[in-house]
């Protein structure tokens, strides 16, 4: 979550290199720490050969083999080859705080980023570990769970990372006007999303 946030995020996403997988240092990594190149070069290999078929079915595998750090380089890769590829709507692009609302909106961190009609929209977990004994995804992680719109960030987003695609909806409850983005089904594969529409 922490990775994908600062991705998007304004400003310039900063790395120590070596943290490309898990880094559990209780301080600052010293970058004067010897990096295994060729362990994180074949890592992106394998990723890179997997990423050309199935997203959701290599995500899932990510997933159930979180500990080895794959699933981190993976939401890394993608974000910044996104945030690459669309330069204007990271430097130039407005950011807007968005709200969760729901069952489990405490451990919901969502914002989006909008240049013209082209918007970006982040969802990353907070205090997951208290969300569910499994992986925080899917509909009995997050149940009703949604992130809130209005008018503007409406429509369909495809996720960068899964390719599946997600639609925010009109609110259900009659007091409250605007649309909702359920995160159950935008974070079906993963723990985080990047959406995309435009």
């Amino acid at each position: 979550s922490q990775t994908l946030l600062k991705i998007p995020a304004p400003g310039v996403p900063d790395f120590y290199q070596g943290t490309e997988s898990w880094d559990f240092s209780l301080v600052d990594p010293d970058n004067r720490r010897p990096v295994d190149y060729e362990r994180r070069k074949r890592l992106l290999d394998s990723l890179r050969d997997k990423g050309a078929g199935d997203l959701p079915s290599l995500a899932g595998d990510l997933l159930r083999s979180a500990p080895g750090g794959r699933i981190k380089m993976f939401v890394t890769t993608g974000a910044l080859k996104y945030r690459q590829n669309n330069r204007d709507l990271f430097e130039r692009g407005e950011y807007l705080p968005l709200q969760p609302a729901g069952e489990r909106e405490r451990h919901v961190v969502s914002f989006a980023r909008k240049l013209g009609a082209k918007t970006a929209v982040v969802i990353a977990t907070r205090f997951f570990m208290r969300l569910t004994s499994g992986a925080p995804v899917g509909r009995e992680a997050w149940g009703d769970t949604a992130v809130l719109m209005n008018d503007e960030l409406a429509g369909c987003y495809r996720d960068v990372f899964t390719g599946k695609s997600v639609c925010a909806r009109k609110r259900a409850d009659g007091d409250r006007a605007g649309n909702e983005l359920p995160v159950a089904e935008a974070r079906e594969h993963l723990p985080v999303a990047l959406l995309e529409r435009g």
